[in-house]
């Protein structure tokens, strides 16, 4: 679903910075840049990948008894 806004929001990323100035972001169009919210959208992916990694190898490589 990250995945899907990032490709359908990448032209858009001047529109969205313009929607959320309020949180201090520059209006420029890069979606490439860190204050970008196209690549908020990228590290949520990221953090929720890596939790789901984790627990998955939490649960994978549980002692058997």
């Amino acid at each position: 679903m990250l995945n899907s806004a990032i490709i359908l929001l990448w032209f858009r990323d001047a529109y969205l910075r313009r929607e959320l100035a309020f949180l201090g972001s520059k209006q420029i169009r890069t979606p490439l840049s860190v204050d970008s919210p196209i690549q908020w959208i990228a590290q949520s992916r990221n953090i929720t990948l890596l939790i789901h990694i984790f627990t998955l190898a939490k649960h994978t490589l549980k002692p058997k008894q």
